[in-house]
């Protein structure tokens, strides 16, 4: 008897396995990563709102992964997508503090 779908398999893994759904994941992933930076550069210049926030983010991505695990489908692929996404907006966010657009 096969396991029921998790909703990594329903909700992520397609924008990570279907090449058609690729360009979407993308602008998904732009649009988080406009949305992460500025919290974590408010997060490191003390904003207590931005840190609960910056944690429940955290947390969800654990979660992602860990359910991704339990699913026994792509958590390479799901753990991959969101260290990357961590990344960049870390990068983004560096680059926000040091050009003072942010």
């Amino acid at each position: 008897m096969t396991e029921p779908a998790t909703w990594v398999d329903r909700v992520i893994a397609p924008y990570l396995r279907e090449p058609m759904l690729w360009g979407v994941g993308v602008v998904v992933l732009v649009h988080v990563v406009a949305f992460v930076a500025p919290v974590m550069l408010s997060a490191a210049r003390g904003g207590t709102g931005a840190r609960w926030l910056l944690a429940l983010l955290t947390a969800a991505s654990a979660f992602a992964v860990g359910a991704a695990r339990r699913s026994g489908s792509g958590v390479g692929l799901v753990a991959g997508v969101l260290v990357g996404t961590w990344l960049v907006s870390g990068a983004t966010a560096w680059l926000l503090a040091s050009t003072g657009v942010f």
